[in-house]
């Protein structure tokens, strides 16, 4: 029996710069790999696309005086005719057996989908056309479409080859092959976090792990919103729809892109090619201790009518349950389509664009470690092993005890992205040309999902705290004290107790006491004990509803003079935002492979039972339950539902100009120079919670379900109208860069950057007005990034390589510490503090081609950041 032959054959068509030249194969077809029992081909490897050599460009049309014509040829999007020696379109196999762990390839016609840029016209390239490019022409990080080599700052774009051979954990990953920009995905396909250059400070963590960048897709951001928890990660998705990634760390990215000094990164798509055509890649693997991976990407563009426009579609859907995944639901499934509708009519082009979104993801919480020094894990758990909540779902109350909503942990965090949008260029003639982009976009991030998750030994007060179990009121002899009595921990499903812990209410609870002579543990039989003693993980139900509608739109006006190229323009962009939070709940699970919630019962104490030392005013609090068992979990094993509640709506208006000056000083020496202002402006309201009145452990209050002695659904938040502040604040920052551009010959060009930024806060700053002393007080203030660059390239047939020393400064680091005074009641807020890094490094991309079918291709960087101004406030 013969089996099928799975084969993969890659072309990089280029355009030679001739009106109406053939378009050039620079990339030969890669092996093809045969099966036991099938014929055996010229050429191996293990995937299968095909295309079709052959084609010619219809002459595009020329204006001379087109500015971006001076620095690079516009789009061509001319129809592409097969030459009369085009060899007929050969048929896929009848049958392609899918493999398991295989990536297929499949073109369904024409894979020659034209992307919002194009190569320079150049000889043949060497036959193995890298798939790094570091020669094309690039919009992002520039005013102007320009040729790499000429222009003065740090850019590395990935191409269609890269990506089509990349398995990367989330868009972000694509990025580890950007020298000087650092990646952190594992956490998962969202809350990843991106930075550049050591300007990190406020980006150390998932919620706010993209503070200093700007995502972009197709020339506009992503989102242009962000705050704790709520980024561009959550609706940033590659497939087989993008062309190409255009990175820019630093330099330049202060003035050509919105708020971000520390780099942009600007994810194109494809456009509709001038034949029908497509691509098909299927993917199956196995994770973690054998669980599957599926995936599907297709794209397919074709003309559209006969007047020039082409169509763009495609997308991807996936469903993984991960490598270390919760028990009952995947980590991540969902899917993603998008596609546009384009025409170049010979003065411009026209584009209408579109997506839509609905993916489900979850991320990993940390693994116990420990030695810092050469961290290993803890023996008893494994690297498959999580700590996530199980697949339940719950009613829990929200704002009201009649009031329910429904908690379900396979929603995970559910990202939905809906924008519609016109990118539009034109070239008026004399060296004028206009660009107008501008998106519509519906964002929800919506959370039903684990968070915080943390091991707490029973020993210490504060995991009673953590599962809000203490008063929360009733004075000084009540409030922040554990009630007295008898707290049981049992298996839910068999019934079996593993811990029991008494208190006597004397005390009140201090977060960072490892014990408390009124709190004993009475007997622990748990797990690991070898890594915490008497411990449990503590996990909070986060719901969250993070709506917003955004417009954004980025005008132009470049004018050819000459030598010299000026560009001014302006950036708008606005934000209606409604974030609602609450809790679903809080369990305390054994620390094992797959944890269940634990039920948890409290023995109120009375006068026969209660411990030594318990207070008059604690015991005679719990009195009413007259010593009768009281279930603190619901059935799924969650306390303290609907504890939490924040919400805060606001308006958020940016507006942006900037300008933009190059000059041709010679063929081989250039300079340029610009500058950006920026003012953020936000209007809205912060609401803050009390918990509500009935629930501070009163014996007559049912809660929810009616019942005083199932006090899971008691507890739970209601709006304060006393905690309700309004806002109308706004923020302005300046930035501008210099550079210089000396091409010595085909081989050797360099240039040198300095650059002056503001990163003006984000909106997470403005959710901070939570107080009237803060109304009064707290001003937002920019931060400030300083850089000067230095970059040389170097490029032979057989090698690319460029180098970039760069210096970089960090200052302005704000933070606005909050304390309580000695009754751990009262806040008051300390001045705040400004803190300052600086970063020496040096960046290294390059490939050298060692043979006709070897190459070798690194990207390497080296750092050293230092602190030099950092202080903490100490309560």
């Amino acid at each position: 029996m013969s089996v099928a032959r799975i084969e993969r054959r890659e072309y990089d068509v280029r355009h030679e710069g001739a009106p109406g030249a053939v378009a050039k194969v620079l990339r030969p077809a890669r092996d093809s790999k045969t099966f036991p029992g099938a014929p055996a081909p010229a050429h191996k490897t293990d995937v299968s696309e095909r295309q079709f050599p052959g084609w010619q460009a219809a002459p595009p049309p020329t204006h001379t005086d087109s500015p971006l014509r001076a620095s690079a040829p516009r789009h061509v999007t001319s129809p592409l005719r097969p030459t009369p020696a085009c060899p007929p379109m050969k048929t896929p196999p009848a049958a392609v057996p899918l493999l398991a762990g295989a990536l297929l390839l499949l073109a369904v016609g024409s894979p020659c989908l034209l992307a919002q840029t194009v190569p320079p016209a150049a000889p043949a390239a060497p036959a193995n056309a890298e798939a790094v490019k570091l020669e094309d022409f690039v919009v992002t990080g520039v005013f102007n479409a320009t040729e790499a080599r000429r222009a003065t700052t740090a850019i590395t774009t990935l191409t269609a080859d890269f990506l089509a051979e990349q398995v990367a954990l989330s868009a972000d990953d694509l990025l580890l092959e950007v020298a000087g920009v650092f990646v952190n995905s594992s956490l998962g396909e969202i809350r990843g976090m991106v930075y550049s250059r050591g300007i990190s400070a406020d980006s150390s963590d998932g919620a706010t792990g993209q503070y200093y960048v700007s995502m972009q897709e197709d020339g506009l951001p992503i989102t242009n919103i962000a705050f704790g928890n709520y980024n561009a990660s959550y609706f940033n998705r590659a497939d087989a729809t993008l062309q190409r990634v255009e990175a820019v760390r630093g330099g330049s990215a202060s003035i050509t892109s919105s708020n971000s000094p520390g780099g942009a990164f600007n994810y194109i798509s494809r456009t509709g090619p001038a034949r029908a055509g497509g691509e098909v890649r299927t993917r199956f693997g196995l994770e973690g201790r054998g669980e599957p991976h599926y995936r599907a990407d297709l794209v397919y563009g074709a003309p559209l009518g006969r007047k020039g426009w082409a169509y763009s579609l495609g997308g991807f859907y996936r469903y993984a349950i991960g490598h270390r995944p919760a028990n009952g639901y995947p980590m991540n499934n969902g899917w993603v389509v998008r596609g546009n509708v384009f025409k170049d009519y010979g003065h411009g082009s026209l584009k209408f664009y579109g997506k839509y979104m609905d993916d489900r993801n979850h991320w990993y919480e940390y693994l116990l470690a420990r030695d810092p020094q050469d961290p290993k894990q803890y023996p008893g758990l494994s690297r498959f092993s999580t700590n996530l909540f199980p697949k339940s779902s719950h009613q829990y109350p929200r704002e009201s005890d009649t009031a329910l909503a429904t908690f379900d942990t396979t929603n995970a965090v559910r990202s939905r992205q809906r924008y519609a949008g016109v990118d539009w260029r034109h070239e008026f003639g004399d060296g004028w040309t206009l660009g107008h982009n501008v998106k519509f976009a519906r964002n929800w991030a919506d959370w039903n999902s684990s968070s915080g998750v943390t091991p707490r030994s029973l020993d210490w007060p504060n995991f009673f705290s953590t599962m809000a179990i203490q008063f929360s009121g009733g004075g000084a002899n009540l409030n922040g004290r554990v009630p007295p009595g008898l707290y049981r921990f049992a298996d839910r499903r068999t019934g079996a107790v593993l811990a029991e812990v008494s208190s006597n209410g004397s005390f009140t609870v201090n977060a960072n006491a490892l014990g408390n002579p009124g709190l004993i543990v009475r007997r622990a039989d748990l797990p690991n004990n070898q890594i915490l003693p008497n411990a449990l993980w503590t996990n909070t139900g986060r719901v969250a509803n993070e709506h917003i509608d955004e417009i954004m739109e980025r005008l132009s006006l470049t004018k050819k003079w000459g030598a010299h190229l000026f560009t001014a323009g302006g950036y708008f962009g606005y934000a209606g935002i409604s974030d609602r939070q609450s809790g679903g709940g809080r369990t305390a699970s054994p620390l094992t492979e797959q944890p269940q919630p634990l039920a948890i019962t409290w023995i109120p104490a009375t006068d026969a039972t209660a411990p030594a030392g318990t207070p008059a005013a604690t015991l005679a609090a719990v009195a009413g339950f007259g010593g009768r068992p009281v279930l603190l979990t619901n059935p799924e094993g969650f306390t303290a539902l609907g504890v939490t509640y924040v919400r805060d709506e606001a308006l958020a208006r940016q507006f942006a100009y900037f300008f933009g000056h190059k000059w041709d000083v010679s063929p081989r020496w250039s300079l340029d120079w610009g500058f950006r202002g920026e003012r953020f402006r936000v209007d809205g309201f912060n609401h803050a919670g009390v918990q509500n009145p009935r629930g501070n452990w009163d014996p007559t209050y049912g809660g929810a379900d009616g019942d005083p002695f199932t006090m899971a659904d008691n507890r739970f938040t209601v709006p304060n109208p006393a905690a309700q502040w309004f806002f109308d604040k706004d923020v302005r920052s300046f930035s501008w860069s210099a550079a210089t551009n000396i091409v010595l010959n085909d081989q050797h060009s360099f240039y040198v950057r300095y650059a002056d930024g503001e990163k003006a806060p984000d909106y997470a700053f403005f959710r901070n007005y939570n107080s009237a002393f803060r109304l009064a007080n707290l001003r937002p203030r920019p931060q400030s990034v300083r850089q000067v660059e230095l970059g040389y390239r170097w490029k032979t047939p057989r090698a690319t390589v460029t180098v970039t020393p760069f210096w970089s400064r960090l200052a302005n680091i704000n933070s606005n510490p909050q304390a309580t005074e000695a009754d751990g009641v009262t806040p008051y807020y300390p001045d705040p503090i400004f803190n300052m890094t600086t970063t020496l490094g040096v960046e290294l991309e390059g490939v050298v081609r060692l043979a006709e079918r070897v190459r070798v291709r690194s990207v390497f960087t080296v750092q050293r950041p230092e602190n030099t101004i950092w202080r903490v406030f100490v309560a």
